[in-house]
């Protein structure tokens, strides 16, 4: 299982490897295919009714949304964190409004509301394809993305982990917070080397008592608290970029192995559930490496 996680996570590098000589609108072009490719794939993961279709179903729709992803740091640099956080503040919003029953399992008026304003917003990428690029995203920031996603999915935008603690009132909680932290990444604000001190520490103590803490109030306060953290450290990194020489490198393969790293570290710690371990130290580590780059 994990090897075939793996390359499902490592397969969107043939793709990057055929455009590697390809000019800026090219890959702004498939980009786009690409997100349109996914919302297709995620169309026929709601439609069947589990089972092998569901599987390659939602295996395509995954190689296509990751390579769209590395696409995109590559020439909507200025744009990554801000839409990656927009999309994890929607997801979160969206999981907490319905209960934490994920829409993609649902086959009410909620779940086709929401795969029909993911087809808006796709596109409304689509018709945008043909705008100038800006420019590539921090090489640093790529690599630490997705390992970042997963610190959030498991512990601190993990809005079934707030409400199994405190109800609604956690979910809420956490969803809220996770929309404030867009909110930060979109102002862009200028970080002080303490203040990213302090955050980085923030960062990691919320994490620690997520996932060690007895449950309660405190543990969805402290994930709302490490979300509004983990975006700090995030901009850190944009901000770290900046001052570092620029010298033209292309951040689509720190993406990419920030995804092998990500899946990596995903199997290490659900394969606990099967093997009799537990992991939690390992996404209290990931904070920690996040919170020292």
């Amino acid at each position: 299982m994990g090897l075939f996680a793996l390359a499902v996570v490592a397969a969107p590098g043939v793709l990057l490897s055929l455009l590697r000589d390809s000019g800026a609108h090219r890959r702004a072009v498939m980009a786009t295919w690409c997100l349109v490719g996914a919302l297709l794939a995620r169309v026929v993961v709601q439609v069947v009714d589990g089972g092998k279709p569901q599987l390659w179903g939602a295996t395509v729709g995954m190689v296509l949304a990751l390579a769209w992803l590395s696409l995109s740091a590559r020439h909507r640099g200025s744009d990554l964190l801000g839409g990656v956080f927009l999309g994890l503040a929607a997801a979160s919003f969206s999981h907490a409004a319905l209960g934490t029953w994920g829409a993609v399992w649902r086959d009410d008026a909620w779940a086709w509301g929401l795969l029909a304003l993911q087809a808006a917003l796709v596109g409304r990428a689509f018709v945008t394809r043909e705008q100038p690029t800006d420019g590539p995203a921090p090489r640093m920031l790529c690599l630490a993305l997705l390992p970042a996603l997963l610190l959030a999915g498991i512990a601190l935008a993990n809005v079934g982990r707030a409400s199994a603690d405190t109800g609604h009132l956690g979910a809420a909680l956490v969803a809220g917070t996770t929309a404030a932290a867009a909110g930060i990444v979109l102002w862009r604000p200028s970080l002080p080397r303490s203040v990213v001190v302090v955050d980085a520490a923030v960062l990691v103590f919320a994490t620690f008592i997520v996932m060690y803490g007895d449950p309660g109030e405190g543990i969805a306060f402290a994930a709302a608290v490490g979300v509004i953290a983990l975006a700090g450290v995030l901009m850190a990194l944009v901000g770290s970029a900046a001052e570092a020489p620029a010298g033209g490198r292309d951040p689509i393969w720190a993406l990419w192995a920030g995804g092998l790293v990500w899946v990596v570290l995903f199997f290490a710690y659900y394969a606990g559930y099967d093997l009799g371990y537990r992991a939690d130290w390992l996404v209290v580590a990931l904070a920690a490496v996040l919170a020292v780059a």
